[in-house]
C-alpha cells in the first residue's frame, strides 16, 4: 500500500497529529510552535512532511510576540534514528520566511534557542557553538537547538 502511495504521490493528512506534534516541537525548541495551515505526510522512500502556517513566538518580554514565520515547510526526517526516539533533520526547506531578530541593551537575543543546560552541555570543554549546537561532521543537524549560526 505504502509503494502504491508513492507510486499515486498520495499525501497522507496529519491533523490529528497537529496537537502532539505542536506541543513536542514546543518543548523541543522551548517556545509556542503552532501550525495554523495544513499538515501532511508526502509518501517517499524517507519521512516527508510539510507544514504550511508554522509560527514560533519570541520567549516573554521581548518586543514582539512572533520569532517567526514560515508559509510552507518542507522535513525530511532520517527513518532509523526515529526507532531510536531521536529526531535527525536531514532536510530543511521553507518558503516565504519572516524572522524577528533582536538584540536587548544587555546583549540577549531572541535567536539564541539553547536554555542555559544545553549550552553548558554544548560548549563542553571544547568550546562548541555559541549558544548552540553545531552540526555534527556529516552536516546533519541531529537537534535544532541553537543560534542561526549554530545550524548554517
Amino acid at each position: 500500500m505504502f509503494v502504491v502511495a508513492i507510486a499515486l504521490k498520495i499525501q497522507v493528512d496529519l491533523e490529528p497529529l497537529r496537537d502532539p506534534f505542536e506541543t513536542v516541537a514546543s518543548e523541543y525548541v522551548g517556545r509556542e510552535v503552532k501550525l495554523e495551515g495544513d499538515f501532511f505526510l508526502v509518501p517517499t522512500w524517507s519521512l516527508v512532511v510539510e507544514a504550511n502556517g508554522l509560527r514560533i513566538a519570541n520567549p516573554e518580554g521581548w518586543e514582539e510576540t512572533e520569532f517567526a514565520r514560515l508559509e510552507r515547510a518542507h522535513f525530511r526526517f532520517a527513518v532509523f534514528p526515529l526507532l531510536l526516539r531521536r529526531l535527525v533533520v536531514r532536510e530543511l526547506r521553507a518558503e516565504r520566511i519572516e524572522v524577528r531578530c533582536e538584540r536587548r541593551e544587555d546583549g540577549a537575543v531572541n535567536w539564541d534557542f539553547g536554555n542555559e543546560e544545553t549550552r553548558a552541555a554544548d560548549s563542553g570543554p571544547e568550546g562548541g557553538a555559541a549558544g548552540g549546537v553545531a552540526p555534527p561532521p556529516g552536516g546533519d543537524a541531529e537537534r535544532t537547538r541553537g543560534s542561526p549560526q549554530a545550524l548554517s
